[in-house]
């Protein structure tokens, strides 16, 4: 998650991390949410943004199996710890959208394509809220591909998001793109069974491109 923090003429940039600060940016923990509503309270009202890059892990096709995710049974397997962990923070993810759009700050959630994340109960009640407050109850979406930006992979997204300049990066794979062939996302067992390969956690970064027109269009539209 990025915090665009107040600056007169800058646009910091707080990156929220587990890797970068186990204990004060693990969202899943009492200090790393309080840590979480305290960045959020430095962005400026009204102008600032708020992006998610919530954990996909559970919520993506290539996890079916395990996770018994679906359209209808979108919180899946309850018994499952890692899917409980999942749901739990994806309610979290929304209590602090929840917060940052009680001060008219939009935000931006990315997932892979196949994610059931925007089936969740409480991102499904932000699609049905009273259309009182924009900040809160935008809920565009746009299919793009990450390979667009400069991703080594074709990486089908979904941008789901208040403001709705979030169309503006929709995007179609260009006819020249050459997909990483020493990649492996995927890996595919004897039986015909599939299970991400061991380079898919290496494509979850974003790539360059996406941050820069993300940031410009922010920029373009601010009020």
């Amino acid at each position: 998650m990025c915090f665009p923090s107040k600056s007169k003429s800058v646009v910091a940039l707080d990156r929220y991390e587990l890797l970068k600060d186990p204990i004060n940016m693990d969202f899943m923990s009492d200090e790393g949410f309080y840590h979480a509503i305290a960045l959020a309270r430095q962005v400026k009202p009204s102008e600032g943004l708020q992006t998610f890059a919530t954990v996909c892990s559970t919520w993506v096709w290539i996890s079916r199996a395990s996770t018994q995710r679906s359209l209808g049974n979108p919180l899946g397997n309850l018994k499952s710890k890692g899917v409980a962990k999942a749901n739990a923070m994806v309610t979290r993810m929304v209590l602090l959208i929840c917060f940052l759009a009680s001060r008219f700050i939009g935000r931006v959630l990315e997932q892979p394509a196949s994610s059931l994340m925007a089936r969740h109960p409480r991102m499904l009640m932000l699609q049905k809220m009273d259309d009182t407050n924009p900040s809160l109850t935008g809920f565009y979406e746009v299919f793009t591909y990450m390979g667009a930006f400069g991703a080594e992979t074709k990486k089908p997204t979904k941008l789901w998001s208040s403001e709705k300049w979030v169309r503006d990066l929709g995007r179609k794979l260009p006819a020249d793109f050459a997909r990483n062939t020493k990649l492996e996302t995927v890996t595919v067992n004897t039986r015909g069974g599939v299970s991400g390969g061991r380079d898919l956690k290496n494509t979850q970064a974003y790539p360059d491109g996406y941050g820069v027109a993300l940031r410009d269009l922010w920029a373009a539209n601010r009020t």
